[in-house]
């Protein structure tokens, strides 16, 4: 029987552990109009209140310029007011990530994308990394699972989950096959392996015969098609631990972003 593992029981608890007594500011920009975007901007948004925190959220068109983001972070760069800066990701087709995140101070990057921060992981010094990837380190340590000893398959090959979190997992000892929703013969990896971590946005991509007894099953995917939410995995009746959508890494990746913006704001003051 597939048992579930509570996030918001762990994202209060990583809550209960961020300072008290001091107010730093997020902000935190949003393009578009994507519901999934817009909910975790809200979340994020309602963390910062609950907290004692600070926000602020520009809002720009699905058809802005890369210029005018550009010009919003860098205005922020300059705001010392502002201790964190978020850009709230999946941004649209035309916008050069890449290109963008080189323009935000990588002492006010809440989530750890800049070239900088993102080399740090690689190198095996992780200052602020990914909010999502340490979201997911948090729950694996909660389970009290070693990680030195795992083998893992992840499903996600983005700059913000998969290629980070390849290197975290790493630099704790695990064995890490880093796939994605194309990669043929998915089966194969997952059967053997003691963890899988998701996050394709691919509905029901995970099914009970790709999964070995007693795995941890992470799904990381968020989403909403018609109106309605998804996830990777559905129905499982395998004999798994299981973080479910909603409820799973989503608020411990909120929890995450304001022990991020902590750091952040610890390094300006």
């Amino acid at each position: 029987m597939t048992k579930i593992v509570d996030g918001n029981r762990i994202a209060e608890e990583v809550e209960k552990q961020l300072e008290t007594g001091i107010k730093p500011l997020l902000g935190i920009i949003l393009v578009g109009d994507r519901k999934t975007s817009e909910v975790f901007v809200e979340k994020k948004v309602e963390a910062c209140e609950r907290n004692g925190y600070r926000s602020r959220v520009k809002t720009f068109p699905e058809d802005v310029e890369q210029e005018a983001l550009k010009e919003a972070i860098e205005d922020w760069n300059r705001d010392t007011e502002v201790n964190g800066i978020l850009v709230q990701l999946p941004l649209p087709k035309h916008i050069e990530e890449n290109q963008l995140f080189k323009n935000l101070k990588p002492a006010k990057d809440v989530d750890g994308l800049t070239p900088e921060n993102l080399g740090k992981i690689l190198r095996g010094c992780e200052d602020v990394v990914p909010a999502a990837v340490s979201a997911i380190i948090e729950i694996i340590e909660q389970k009290g699972i070693r990680i030195e000893t795992e083998d893992v398959v992840i499903i996600n090959n983005s700059s913000l989950i998969g290629k980070p979190l390849s290197m975290a997992l790493t630099n704790r000892g695990a064995t890490v096959s880093l796939c994605h929703k194309k990669t043929e013969n998915l089966e194969k990896y997952t059967q053997d392996a003691d963890m899988i971590i998701t996050a394709t946005g691919e509905p029901g991509l995970i099914e009970d015969e790709m999964l070995s007894e007693n795995a941890l099953v992470i799904d990381a995917s968020y989403g909403f098609i018609d109106g309605s939410l998804v996830s990777d995995t559905k129905d499982l009746e395998e004999d798994v631990d299981l973080t479910p959508v909603p409820g799973g890494v989503g608020p411990v990746t909120v929890a995450k972003t304001l022990e991020n913006l902590v750091k952040c704001y610890r390094k300006q003051v």
